[in-house]
């Protein structure tokens, strides 16, 4: 048995085609994914039958948190201004989350900025939490 090695920080990030680096994230869980609906439901008959139902739906979200100092937030900012100010879809663009240090990839031909993050402020930094919307997702589950 081997020693598994884990750095939070290790993942590359591609927002709507534009890099995003990943300073000054947020404590604890920074990056999360989610699909939209699962690939696979079922239902069954009163006979006990069951059918298994694949789903097409491979929309997800990924929600990343940075603190409100990090100046990935202006970046993020600036892609969510252009596609406001843009006909078409200006900010709709590749998408990539890879782990670094392991197999994990989440990847899409289209992504964008959803909205710009709730803004709280307090006696401690806060954190931002920036939502993307991903279409038609790739997702491959490696670990590291």
């Amino acid at each position: 048995m081997s020693t598994k090695f884990l750095d939070p920080i290790k993942y590359s990030l591609v927002i709507g085609g534009v890099p995003v680096p990943l300073v000054g994230l947020a404590e604890d869980s920074h990056i999360k994914f989610q699909r939209d609906a699962p690939v696979y439901t079922d239902q069954v008959g009163v006979d006990g039958q069951v059918v298994r139902v694949r789903s097409h739906d491979n929309r997800g979200t990924l929600t990343i948190s940075f603190m409100q100092t990090s100046e990935s937030n202006a970046l993020l900012s600036t892609i969510l201004q252009t596609d406001m100010a843009s006909d078409n879809g200006a900010g709709v663009g590749p998408f990539l989350l890879k782990d670094q240090n392991g197999l994990t990839v989440i990847e899409s031909p289209e992504s964008w900025i959803s909205s710009t993050p709730d803004n709280e402020q307090g006696k401690t930094a806060t954190q931002r939490d920036w939502v993307v919307r991903i279409a038609d997702c790739g997702v491959f589950e490696g670990g590291n």
